[in-house]
């Protein structure tokens, strides 16, 4: 376990902002995890699992032992018919992992291609893309239960998956830190091009393969969403509200085009990057934060940000599009105090 002191983490946050933590643990598997959970008890310091900070909104000093899972590995093994098991060590970069499983012939990842972050970080947002979610392909999630204080894994059910939600989100603060995931896929390929914008963009192939599939959201996204190497991000911002159909039929008669997807229990799912687009704030900048000029869901730092500065634009736009269409926005990636508090 390497440990290192005042960590500068402004490298390890995909929104590049400023933070030094106190210590920074590297793991290499999970039995360090007893020993770097000890290290921080020892000093008296709130302990925070970071992998490549994607969905993160970090303070400029940050008291607490940050663990990073240097846990990787990638293993293949053979299932009933045409589906395999494959086992993934959480410290894998996701998009490298869905490229190549999709190189060896091993499908359904296809449509979550480059989307940011390490693997052990993909269930617990339930990350999404283009009409598939990561919780239809896992078979169990491997955990270190911090009350319980073992090794455990966890079933799909038991993980509780929802819209970018799971039971790592909703159980008691840090109890599972995830070590590692069993993904079941298939060697058979079968594309989900049922997002409208994907079957937009394969029109003109007659029978797309898993691959195109691939190759068209790195198209999309690469043209929609900034580099965050280049401009640092945290992805999308803000989750896509829910509201009750009737509120969304008022809407309707005001903003005809608005967008929005019917859901199961009768409610509407509306597209958030439409609703700040059409409230006049893509591409608006506040300081050194602004909307993406190409994806307004993006909020992005325009150099010298700091996490005071992208909440506070984060909670301007927030009024303005409750002002405007009575429509509460949800904030995705997860905001820390100094003391490693969540914030609200």
């Amino acid at each position: 376990m390497l440990v290192l002191a005042n960590s500068d983490l402004s490298t390890a946050n995909t929104l590049a902002l400023p933070c030094i933590a106190d210590y920074k643990l590297v793991v290499d598997c999970a039995e360090q995890l007893v020993d770097a959970i000890a290290f921080a008890n020892e000093k008296n310091l709130p302990w925070l699992v970071l992998g490549q900070g994607s969905n993160v909104v970090l303070p400029i000093k940050l008291h607490a032992v940050v663990i990073y899972l240097n846990i990787v590995g990638v293993a293949i093994r053979a299932d009933n018919g045409s589906s395999v098991k494959v086992v993934v060590g959480a410290g894998e970069p996701w998009h490298n992992l869905v490229k190549n499983l999709l190189q060896q012939g091993i499908f359904g990842l296809e449509n979550l291609a480059l989307i940011p972050g390490l693997a052990g970080a993909a269930p617990v947002q339930n990350i999404g893309a283009y009409g598939r979610e990561i919780s239809e392909f896992i078979d169990s999630v491997e955990v270190y239960d911090t009350e319980q204080q073992e090794v455990r894994c966890l079933s799909r059910s038991e993980c509780d998956f929802s819209y970018r939600s799971s039971v790592f989100k909703t159980a008691g603060k840090h109890r599972y830190i995830i070590t590692g995931l069993n993904l079941l896929l298939s060697i058979k390929d079968q594309i989900d091009i049922s997002y409208g914008g994907l079957a937009t963009e394969l029109k003109n192939i007659a029978a797309p393969t898993a691959a195109n599939v691939f190759d068209a959201v790195v198209r999309i996204r690469s043209s929609k969403l900034p580099d965050p190497a280049v401009q640092p991000n945290a992805g999308s911002f803000f989750k896509n509200p829910v509201i009750e159909a009737s509120h969304y039929q008022q809407l309707l008669t005001t903003y005809p085009d608005l967008v929005g997807y019917p859901q199961v229990d009768g409610r509407f799912k509306l597209a958030a990057g439409w609703l700040i687009d059409n409230a006049g704030w893509k591409g608006k900048a506040i300081g050194p934060v602004a909307t993406h000029t190409k994806q307004a869901l993006v909020l992005v730092n325009l150099g010298t940000a700091t996490r005071d500065d992208v909440l506070n634009y984060a909670a301007a736009l927030s009024t303005a599009i409750e002002d405007l269409y009575k429509v509460q926005l949800q904030r995705e990636p997860v905001a820390y105090s100094a003391n490693c508090q969540r914030l609200a």
